[in-house]
């Protein structure tokens, strides 16, 4: 089973595995400052990027975390006057971003051997200034935006054999974001300002800028992410109030949900085939919350969740999840920890379509086709906080350890004629699985 773990970017903290729980620990020592805002992270999870200031209110500086060298000020890598990074590839190893050449800002592209490189001022005679938002995981196509003389301007696809291309403006706005890239360059989705209104879409060398529908008909929407195969966008759509959104190759809008009591969520990021989501909600007198999705699970609050599979929250409160990787078992994001703002890299997830498996008395994250024994469903758990390690067929929603919520969940099942409430194996559902299932419970569990 993955073991989950939590790091403090922010402070350079890090959540580490041990034999009986698992508890923040500093790992090294890095710079500390007051305020940190979570960027992009790149395929594999290795790297994280985002932006830090060590003063309150100072100017942000780019900074990136990675596995085997913690967190780093860019500023002495990338040189230059006023760097800026944006995006990250699938292996962390290219960085895009803009950066002050002889007056004007010029898009750049930055790897350990050559250095920034500028890519230029933009296609065409015209452009006097340009900047690069993202790159594919496979390192080979650029995206970002230009601006020339004459209110000339628009958006790059920029690649080695072809430099600058001009794709156009997204329906005529001058205002725009680029919010993500498929993982071989071919999809880019982002949003335009319209009419006073954000618009998402989604550009394909094929289609050029396609509109996203929102939710509710004429209201804005965003594009905030895409899935590496470019089969889902997710971002934001206006119902009655902002909705996390998750569109498919279809166009059609899905509304993700909102957390209990919350008014306002937004989806920011999804793994290579968009079927983990993740991002920031409101909660009742909680503010805001990171958050979770994915079909089985519905979505879910990270600060609660996260523990049921053993991560020890203890001091956190996570704000926002900003970036997921393409497995979707590494999550990135703010949030506070010990009354600082810092970033936090949580990894070991199990896989979207996994959970726990148990065999005998044994228990394994695994996918449902994977276990030969009693499968307990996605994002089910075992050998989590406050849970028995071993299988105990008594917790039987596998969260929490053995409560009265269990027998709740049991006869909830029992009553649907849920297949799981036959606690016996009879093939049939019978009030003996009752009986059955009160008598384990008040055995209770080993482990």
């Amino acid at each position: 089973m993955r073991i989950p773990k939590i790091v403090s970017v922010g402070c350079f903290l890090a959540l580490a595995a041990h034999t009986a729980a698992q508890t923040i620990t500093p790992v090294g020592v890095g710079p500390i400052g007051p305020t940190f805002f979570a960027g992009s992270i790149s395929a594999d999870g290795s790297t994280f990027l985002g932006k830090k200031s060590d003063t309150p209110g100072g100017t942000p500086y780019p900074v990136r975390w990675t596995v085997s060298l913690g967190m780093q000020d860019l500023r002495p890598l990338l040189g230059g006057v006023t760097p800026r990074i944006e995006g990250v590839d699938g292996s962390g190893s290219i960085l895009v971003g803009f950066d002050a050449f002889s007056g004007n800002l010029h898009a750049t592209r930055w790897t350990a051997f050559g250095g920034n490189e500028d890519l230029g001022a933009g296609p065409g005679a015209s452009a006097t200034s340009s900047s690069a938002s993202r790159v594919s995981a496979d390192s080979q196509v650029i995206f970002g935006g230009w601006t020339g003389a004459g209110q000339s301007g628009g958006l790059f696809r920029w690649t080695r054999d072809q430099g600058m291309q001009d794709i156009g403006r997204v329906f005529g706005a001058s205002q725009y974001s680029i919010e993500g890239v498929s993982g071989d360059g071919a999809a880019m989705a982002g949003y335009a300002v319209v009419n006073g209104n954000n618009v998402g879409f989604k550009w394909t060398q094929s289609t050029g800028f396609v509109a996203l529908a929102p939710l509710s008909v004429g209201m804005p929407s965003a594009a905030m992410g895409i899935s590496q195969d470019a089969s889902f966008i997710v971002g934001y759509s206006y119902l009655t109030q902002n909705r996390a959104t998750r569109w498919g190759s279809n166009g059609v809008p899905q509304n993700l949900g909102v957390l209990a009591g919350g008014i306002d969520s937004y989806a920011y990021a999804t793994n290579s085939d968009g079927s983990v989501v993740c991002g920031v909600s409101d909660a009742a007198l909680l503010g805001d919350r990171a958050f979770l999705w994915t079909q089985a699970l519905g979505m879910v609050d990270l600060n609660t969740y996260l523990p049921t599979i053993g991560v020890n929250l203890t001091g956190w409160t996570l704000s926002e999840c900003r970036g997921i990787s393409a497995d979707g078992h590494t999550l990135v994001g703010s949030g506070r920890y010990v009354n600082q703002q810092v970033g936090w890299i949580v990894s070991g997830l199990p896989p979207a379509s996994g959970g726990a498996c148990c065999t005998g008395t044994s228990c394994t994250v695994l996918v449902a086709g994977q276990c030969a024994g009693s499968f307990g469903g996605v994002g089910s758990a075992c050998g989590t906080i406050g849970n028995p390690v071993g299988c105990c067929p008594a917790n039987f929603n596998r969260t929490g350890g053995l409560s009265v919520q269990d027998i709740f969940d049991f006869l909830g099942a029992w009553f649907a004629g849920d297949i799981r409430a036959d606690f016996n194996a009879s093939q049939a559902l019978t009030v003996q699985d009752i009986f059955d299932f009160l008598g384990a419970w008040f055995a209770g569990c080993a482990g």
